[in-house]
């Protein structure tokens, strides 16, 4: 262990692709011990812990732990929620590994930041900011289905224009928080760099305000303005269209203009770049020459987490002021309803809040089934693990008895894995239940769970591929 914490701390002092921030936060990380095949990290907060998970630094770490531990194949990170812990800047680490099969549970942890308040008044530079306070990285609630993106986020928030995220291009359907994560660079990078000229604004704002300059022929002022930003953060470019050829001419000028003088820009839009037909193959290329990453919807367990600190922060109550309720069962009962984004999920529960308090009902099952009927009828039907298992079958080449069989086939296992994980992605079953529709332990269970759970933060076309599966699996279903 001595020679890894050493070798970690000259990686982290030596590294060429590490701002001076980010070394001095990488130091405060901690080596826990051996779970098996990985090593246990543990992260001060959750902007450390997301540059670990950068690939560029996550392969190091790995390549480092494995010449000294050649069966390391990946690392664990954990939030350290105290104080005063023992840091890889002093050497001093836990001598004992921890034995293999002590569960360490992968908690959707808060990121912790200082708190912002961001100038309600003109800059000197008399650009707003636009930025909202209420979106930061505290209150960003990181799941599978944007923790890739989260962590480039917060690798462009601690060096605007300094690295290979410009421009960094976030894409997903509507309400899974891109809005969010755009406003969140914007006041974090005011943190850290509160002179910088940081700019939020949507596709439909840049539009009108170019559609007003060019009318008050204004041009030079409008020009002036974005050229002097150290951060435009640009949210729903797919808004842009053909026939605003002027609108995106200008707008590639400034995009080209400020990544030239190193300028950070931040794109969010529905679709990846390949898919915005609107533009130029040459102007798509410019999307597609920093980082692109997708947030795609919540997974049970994020749907899960978000529900609960809503229902924490919100504490919502009944007509005569008493606060209702949320048992365990009913917050994983919502969960299992409602998918599609975290935005439908909250405004899922207000209605059944709404409900609650019309109709003074005490919340049970049934009455959030009868709340969210409309909801229901029209996108759902309760998915099965038959259901599920029938979908991989087919998608695998396979029948059902094979994937219910004891056949050890790689692609069997595969299919058999990837049956198990969805189910206990999108279903209320329990890992007996799975189990036993397996003629398998729990422990199976668990275990293809994990071994999915690594191959898809390891892949992202894996993770792609399983998210593919569930939609269809969803559209079948209802269909």
């Amino acid at each position: 262990m001595e020679n890894l914490v050493n070798n970690f701390v000259k990686y982290i002092e030596e590294s060429e692709d590490l701002t001076p921030k980010q070394v001095k936060q990488l130091i405060s990380l901690s080596i826990v011990g051996q779970l098996g095949e990985d090593i246990i990290i543990q992260a001060p907060n959750e902007m450390v812990r997301a540059m670990v998970e950068l690939p560029t630094v996550n392969n190091e770490l790995v390549r480092i732990c494995q010449s000294e531990i050649p069966e390391i194949k990946s690392i664990i990170i954990k939030i350290d929620t105290t104080k005063n812990k023992e840091t890889i800047n002093n050497k001093i680490y836990h001598q004992t590994p921890i034995k293999t099969g002590t569960p360490i549970k992968n908690y959707y942890q808060q990121i912790v930041v200082p708190k912002v308040n961001i100038p309600n008044k003109p800059e000197e530079n008399n650009i707003e900011s636009n930025l909202s306070e209420k979106f930061s990285f505290d209150n960003f609630i990181a799941g599978e289905s944007n923790r890739l993106a989260l962590s480039a986020a917060v690798a462009v928030s601690e060096a605007p224009g300094e690295n290979n995220y410009n421009p960094f291009y976030i894409y997903g359907n509507p309400g899974l928080g891109k809005t969010h994560l755009l406003n969140a660079i914007g006041n974090h990078i005011k943190i850290i760099n509160p002179n910088y000229k940081v700019l939020y604004i949507t596709s439909e704002e840049f539009i009108n305000e170019f559609t007003t300059a060019s009318s008050m022929r204004s041009l030079n002022e409008f020009n002036k303005k974005y050229h002097s930003l150290d951060v435009l953060l640009i949210d729903d470019i797919q808004f842009f269209t053909e026939k605003m050829e002027q609108t995106q001419k200008i707008f590639f000028e400034i995009f080209n203009y400020l990544t030239t003088h190193n300028k950070q820009i931040v794109i969010a839009a529905d679709a990846q770049p390949d898919y915005l037909k609107q533009f130029h193959k040459r102007q798509i290329s410019r999307f597609k020459q920093g980082q692109y990453w997708s947030i795609d919807n919540p997974d049970y367990e994020m749907r899960v987490a978000v529900l609960k600190k809503h229902i924490f922060q919100e504490k919502p109550k009944y007509s005569d002021g008493t606060e209702i309720f949320f048992t365990e069962e009913i917050v994983a009962h919502i969960a299992s309803l409602v998918f599609s984004s975290v935005r439908e999920l909250i405004a899922s529960l207000n209605k059944i809040v709404f409900y609650c308090g019309v109709n003074n009902v005490k919340l049970s099952e049934n009455i959030i089934n009868e709340a969210l009927k409309d909801y229901l009828n029209k996108n759902n039907k309760e998915i099965t693990i038959l259901d599920i298992a029938q979908f991989c079958a087919g998608y695998f080449g396979i029948t059902l008895d094979d994937i219910k069989g004891p056949g050890r086939t790689p692609n069997l296992v595969k299919a058999r894995h990837y049956t198990m994980y969805i189910a206990r992605q999108i279903t209320k079953l329990t890992l007996v239940q799975i189990g036993n529709f397996f003629n398998k332990d729990h422990a199976s269970v668990i275990n293809a769970e994990k071994k999915v759970s690594k191959q898809i933060k390891e892949n992202k076309e894996i993770y792609k591929q399983i998210e593919d599966i569930i939609s269809r699996i969803k559209k079948s279903v209802n269909n």
